[in-house]
């Protein structure tokens, strides 16, 4: 008969390293729920690491809609308490914004963006946005693109949606959004314009090399915002009613390239063991 101890002698060094996301190369900024201070509002998220760590602040004012702070909680997520920072429908007129300016470049072309979140409802006027790059400054601002990714309603079920200057140009045609679970992304936008969204529920027999999809290619044309922002976002990534929904937000890697599909499945099948496990030391 196998012996349990020997068993632990094969499954510890695997925790271990899987605790630690792999280094991979590009990293501007990476943003972990459990490092907001404690407290229920949140005006302010600190990048952990990366080489642009600006933090994501409230922004101001944008448009008709008046910015107030998401919200701190402790969830269960896969059995585990985790942090999450709560983007909730607000009253009329309000919305939920973080904005990092000037993450990247203004124009710079790659990018790979991860998001572990989960969504709880979406809203009547469209689709859930959660991150992207644009801005409260957009206004004005009209040879400058924005994009960012979301959730639609496609053939009956939630998919993975990515828009550029408002465009709808998704969904992604692969694995559907489960409402209510955690779902690990990567959004890519490569050197030639066409973008790349791979989505995968979080859960305990993760296989990523099974249920990768790639999105459809589309040619963007366009200087992109450098503006990272996070929250209700409708489609020109400057927040307010019109993009409320409501979900919570465990973290956020970017990447200023683009990525290979070996490491976004690296970096993938990391965030999926962050969240089926306790909560680990910061890495």
């Amino acid at each position: 008969m196998f012996s349990s101890k020997y068993a632990l002698l094969f499954v510890l060094p695997l925790c271990l390293f899987a605790e630690k996301l792999p280094d991979v190369k590009g990293l501007v900024a990476r943003y972990v729920a459990a490092d907001v201070e404690e407290g229920k509002e949140v005006k302010v998220w600190p990048a952990r690491a990366g080489s642009n760590p600006k933090a994501l602040v409230e922004a101001a004012k944008v448009q008709d809609s008046q910015v107030v702070p998401p919200l701190l909680k402790t969830v269960n997520v896969n059995g585990f308490q985790h942090p999450a920072l709560l983007f909730s429908k607000g009253a009329a007129g309000e919305g939920e914004l973080l904005i990092a300016e000037d993450l990247l470049p203004e124009g710079h072309a790659e990018r790979t963006v991860f998001v572990a979140y989960r969504l709880l409802s979406r809203n009547l006027n469209g689709s859930a946005r959660v991150a992207g790059f644009g801005s409260n400054r957009v206004e004005g601002n009209a040879d400058l693109k924005v994009w960012n990714f979301g959730i639609e309603l496609g053939m009956n079920q939630e998919q993975g949606s990515f828009r550029f200057n408002g465009s709808f140009i998704g969904p992604n045609p692969g694995t559907p959004y489960v409402k209510g679970q955690l779902m690990l992304r990567a959004m890519l936008q490569h050197a030639d314009g066409s973008f790349s969204d791979y989505l995968q529920p979080s859960h305990d027999f993760f296989n990523i090399t099974q249920t990768l999809k790639k999105g459809r290619p589309q040619r963007q044309l366009g200087k992109i915002l450098g503006d990272f922002v996070v929250g209700d976002l409708h489609e020109a990534s400057v927040g307010g009613a019109a993009g409320q929904s409501e979900y919570e937000l465990f973290e956020l890697l970017v990447y200023d390239r683009e990525l290979t599909a070996e490491e976004i499945q690296q970096l993938l099948e990391a965030l999926n063991w962050r969240y089926t496990n306790p909560l680990p030391e910061k890495d």
